[in-house]
């Protein structure tokens, strides 16, 4: 049976070298912005990377001088000839193979969701709540090996055929949580232990018209951060027809809750800041340009002291999902790049620093008052501005170029590379869910760079 892989979480508290993903699956529509005009796995993309992971990692990442003579052979072939098959081959086995030795994979097995078919939402105007929660064919699998023929392990199947999504793993590696169908068909959270078995439900469940989902562990135990429906208010556009949800913490032991957020509309994507803030994705539906303005959001685990992280008044991006802060690299976030009344929860790959900017300025002088034919979709491409005055760090790929920050409804469409939940190993290398490399067949699971380069680790 064909399964796609679905999206990519996971945590920089794993104990055990454990690393957990989920997989997304969308299809390419109209054209936003064309990642594909950048070059991938290039010689001089290789070099990048080796000459970065010497430098970092030395000697534990072995035979990086080697690789490196290795591509001075390949660029001189190259350099007689362009289109030298044998050095193409070459090259894409370099680039592989050094990819691969990356000693930031050195750890033991991966965790992802495997599922038939796709599980997001219509827009990324709706919650969960709008996604079928039974008749799904999926699992949480481990996957081991990833530098060979990876090795699949199921460890939990649903017997129900309860939708999976928004897996996180608890603080010391011994609790699996997901969002899934609770026993009245309505979205909750649970949880599972490393094994796949000792069941629980973390959010409350006697409550027959509340959905529960996108949670995050807290490093209080016994405590989780999670969006739900239980404030019983609908989306304005729709007439109240779509829920929306706030953040609530949750006690898992007693089922107590305290709602932390009150917006007229929805949170996403719950997440712990290395400083023990949470992060989270607010939209504030205001006048004419609604769907542009979502900001990411901080608080206080208790709720308190909220505010703006990046975004106030920046019309880029028009949603800025799956965020998650990059370890070890200050206040460096890793996000996609999504759109609104277009494909949701997919997208572009991009890294934002608040600490460099806070908004992407709407700089734009057009030659004359039209801004298009009537009845067409809006694309305006204002002056591109660097790093240090909008705090876009770089798309991926993009090595050494600024970010375009277009004003597009579909941001998530019509590029050639789309990506889902991405998960940071550092601020130069990522494991991402992925469609568009090596083409347009099924979504993999990869590794990509900083330095444009992409290397398939697993697909289904």
């Amino acid at each position: 049976m064909f399964r796609q892989p679905l999206g990519l979480i996971s945590s920089e508290h794993f104990a055990k070298g454990v690393i957990l993903v989920t997989i997304l699956a969308t299809a390419i529509t109209a054209s936003a912005f064309n990642n594909g005009e950048t070059p991938v796995n290039t010689a001089a993309s290789a070099r990048r990377m080796i000459k970065d992971l010497n430098s970092t990692f030395g000697p534990k990442y072995k035979n990086g001088a080697a690789y490196l003579d290795r591509l001075k052979g390949i660029e001189a072939k190259l350099k007689a000839n362009a289109k030298d098959a044998a050095a193409l081959a070459d090259l894409k086995s370099l680039v592989r193979e050094a990819s691969l030795a990356n000693p930031l994979l050195d750890f033991d097995t991966l965790l992802i969701i495997r599922r038939k078919g796709e599980a997001n939402r219509g827009l990324n105007s709706y919650t969960s709540e709008s996604i079928r929660t039974r008749e799904w064919e999926n699992d949480i699998a481990e996957i081991s090996n990833l530098r060979g023929k990876p090795a699949v392990r199921s460890i939990y199947r649903p017997t129900n055929k309860s939708v999976l999504k928004h897996m996180d793993v608890d603080f010391d590696a011994k609790r699996i949580m997901f969002s899934g169908a609770r026993k009245n068909g309505k979205w909750g959270i649970l949880d599972i232990d490393a094994n796949g078995k000792d069941l629980q439900y973390l959010t409350p469940h006697d409550q027959k018209d509340i959905h529960w989902f996108d949670g995050c562990y807290l490093p209080e135990a016994g405590h989780i951060i999670a969006c739900s429906t239980a404030g019983i208010q609908g989306l304005p556009c729709e007439n109240g027809g779509k829920l929306m949800a706030n953040i609530y913490r949750v006690d898992t032991k007693t089922k107590k809750t305290r709602q932390l957020t009150f917006e007229q509309d929805s949170d996403w994507h719950p997440r712990v800041l290395p400083n023990g803030k949470i992060m989270y994705l607010r939209w504030e539906y205001t006048d004419t340009p609604h769907y542009y303005s979502r900001y990411l959001f901080q608080m206080n685990p208790d709720g308190t002291g909220q505010t703006e992280l990046w975004g106030s008044g920046s019309y880029f991006p028009t949603a800025y999902v799956w965020a998650r802060p990059i370890p070890g690299a200050g206040s460096k976030i890793i996000g996609v790049v999504s759109g609104h009344h277009a494909k949701s929860e997919t997208g572009r790959l991009l890294m934002l620093d608040p600490a460099l900017g806070r908004k992407y300025p709407f700089k734009y002088t057009p030659d004359d008052k039209a801004w298009g034919q009537e009845r067409t979709e809006i694309n305006i491409h204002p002056k591109v501005l660097p790093k240090e005055k909008t705090g876009c760090v770089q798309e991926i790929p993009g090595w050494g170029k600024d970010v375009v920050g277009n004003v597009y409804d579909n941001q998530g469409g019509g590029q050639k590379y789309t990506y889902g939940s991405p998960y940071p190993l550092s601020d130069k290398y990522f494991l991402v869910s992925m469609r568009g490399y090596p083409n347009t067949g099924p979504w993999r699971i990869c590794l990509v760079d900083v330095f444009d380069n992409m290397t398939v680790l697993y697909e289904d």
